[in-house]
C-alpha cells in the first residue's frame, strides 16, 4: 500500500509523468541505444559527427533535467540529423523516400524545398545523395516541427492566461454578490450604492469581454498561427480593453436624462441585473455600442458623385 501511494504521489506531481517530458525521456534513450548500435556498425568511434552526436545527446539530457523541452528536442534533432553522415547510399535513398512522404503535410513552401533535394518522385530521386544536402533537407522538416510547437506552446499559454482572468472574473462576481446580498432590498436601481453598481458593470463588462476574446482565439486559423503570438495577444487585450470602455460608455449612458430619446432598448432599466446583462453584452460585441454611438451623433448620409 505504501509503494502505491508513492507510486500515485511520483505520477501526480513528479515532472517525469508529465507527457512532453516523457516523450523527449523516451526518445532520447531508446535513440542513444540506436546511435551507440550505428558507431560500432560502421567503426565511427572518434569521427568527428559520432563524438558531436554523442555530445549533443549529453546536452539533451542536461535540458532534460532541466525542463527545457524544446531545447531539448533540437539537440536530439541535431544528434540524429549527424548520424546521416555515418550511413551509406542505400540507407540515404531510403530516408529521402520518407522525407518525400512527410513533405505533403509541411506546407507548400516546405514542401517545395525538400521535394527540390530529393526529387518530386521516386525516379526522380538522385542515384546518390550527399550527406550535407540530406542533412539540409531533414533540417527544414526539423525546423517546421519545431515552430509548430513553439507556436502551440504559446497558444496554449495564452489561452491559459485568458482561463485564469475568465476564474479570477467569474470568483469576483461571486464575491460581489454574497458580499452585497443584503444590498438587493427591493431588487430595483435605487436600492444599491452608484459605486457598488459601477464595479458590478464592470465585472459583468470584463466576464464578456474575455469570454468574447476566448472564442475569437480559439478561432484563429491555423495560417494565423504561422505569424508571431505576440501580434494576436495584442488584438485580443485591445478587444477586452475596448469592450470595457464601451460598457461603461453604455453605462453612463443610460444615466444620462435624454436616453429616452435615443430609444436605445425597448424595455425600462429598472434592476441593476439589467445594467449588469447590458454590460456583458457590451463587452461581448462592439455592436451595441456602435449603435449608440450612430444614434448620437446620427448616421452618415452618402455624398452623392458628381457628373
Amino acid at each position: 500500500m505504501k509503494n502505491k501511494v508513492k507510486l500515485l504521489w511520483k505520477y501526480l506531481f513528479s515532472k517525469e509523468y508529465m507527457p512532453r517530458y516523457s516523450r523527449l525521456s523516451g526518445d532520447l534513450q531508446s535513440y542513444e541505444a540506436q546511435l551507440s548500435k550505428r558507431i560500432d556498425e560502421v567503426k565511427a568511434t572518434g569521427v568527428p559527427w559520432a563524438e558531436k552526436a554523442k555530445e549533443l545527446l549529453d546536452q539533451t539530457r542536461k535540458f532534460l533535467t532541466e525542463n527545457k523541452i524544446d531545447e531539448g528536442w533540437k539537440s536530439l534533432h541535431t544528434a540524429m540529423r549527424l548520424e546521416i553522415y555515418g550511413m551509406n547510399d542505400a540507407e540515404r535513398i531510403a530516408l529521402a523516400n520518407t522525407l518525400r512522404n512527410h513533405a505533403s503535410g509541411l506546407g507548400e513552401y516546405n514542401k517545395a524545398a525538400i521535394l527540390n533535394i530529393v526529387g518530386e518522385k521516386k525516379e526522380d530521386a538522385p542515384k546518390a545523395l550527399d550527406a550535407a544536402v540530406l542533412d539540409q533537407a531533414v533540417r527544414i522538416k526539423d525546423q517546421y516541427y519545431n515552430d509548430q510547437y513553439y507556436q502551440n506552446r504559446l497558444l496554449r499559454n495564452f489561452f491559459k492566461l485568458l482561463f485564469i482572468l475568465l476564474f479570477l472574473c467569474v470568483a469576483g462576481i461571486i464575491t460581489y454578490f454574497v458580499a452585497l446580498a443584503g444590498s438587493y432590498k427591493n431588487h430595483n436601481v435605487d436600492s444599491l450604492d452608484l459605486n457598488w453598481l459601477i464595479v458590478g458593470v464592470f465585472l459583468f463588462s470584463l466576464l464578456g469581454a474575455v469570454t468574447s476574446a476566448i472564442l475569437l482565439t480559439r478561432n484563429i486559423p491555423s495560417s494565423s498561427r504561422r505569424v508571431e503570438i505576440g501580434s494576436n495577444k495584442m488584438v485580443v487585450f485591445s478587444k477586452i480593453s475596448i469592450g470595457i470602455a464601451f460598457s461603461i460608455f453604455i453605462f453612463a449612458l443610460l444615466r444620462t436624462s435624454f436616453i429616452g430619446s435615443l430609444k436605445l432598448f425597448a424595455f425600462e432599466i429598472d434592476k441593476p441585473f439589467d445594467y449588469f446583462t447590458i454590460a456583458f453584452v457590451t463587452g461581448f460585441t462592439e455592436r451595441l455600442a456602435n449603435k449608440a454611438i450612430n444614434k448620437i451623433v446620427g448616421e452618415e448620409e452618402p455624398t452623392e458623385k458628381k457628373g
